[in-house]
């Protein structure tokens, strides 16, 4: 499973390292092998929430992360212009993944009924696939993770 979860994440788009995360929640959480055990950090008596944060450094993308990244992943990683997209949203409409995907779209500029003169395509996506039309074919698995 660890090594699906490393193979996997770059592709989506996750620029963090695997097993790192995986030594933040052993340490936390518990080993899988020995069942979980939880804990929590305190300071003064008091709870301290600050140092059970999950930090890693290697977490901001970088040419390579985004190049590692599956190509209908890329206009969105990392996000351009995070105040374009709403923190969360029900809508799949309302999406970077939708708005900007020149693999949905065949504007080559995304989907003309997100954006106005204000939230532009270019302030808001990647623009890596800028004027394209794309297709995206995948066949079985790559790098570990299972279409």
């Amino acid at each position: 499973n660890e090594f699906r979860l490393r193979q996997c994440m770059p592709q989506q788009g996750w620029s963090l390292k695997a097993w790192r995360l995986l030594k933040w929640s052993e340490k936390w959480v518990g080993t899988e092998a020995e069942g979980t055990h939880p804990v929590a950090a305190y300071i003064g008596g008091r709870l301290d929430p600050y140092q059970m944060l999950f930090s890693d450094e290697s977490m901001a993308h970088t040419p390579s992360s985004r190049k590692d990244a599956l190509p209908d992943r890329r206009p969105c990683v990392p996000y351009k212009h995070p105040q374009c997209w709403k923190r969360m949203s029900k809508l799949l409409l309302e999406t970077c993944e939708h708005c900007c995907s020149p693999f949905i779209h065949k504007s080559g500029r995304g989907d003309p009924s997100c954006f106005d003169s204000v939230w532009t395509y270019e302030k808001c996506c990647q623009t890596d696939f800028q004027d394209l039309v794309c297709d995206l074919k995948r066949k079985g698995e790559e790098g570990g993770c299972v279409d």
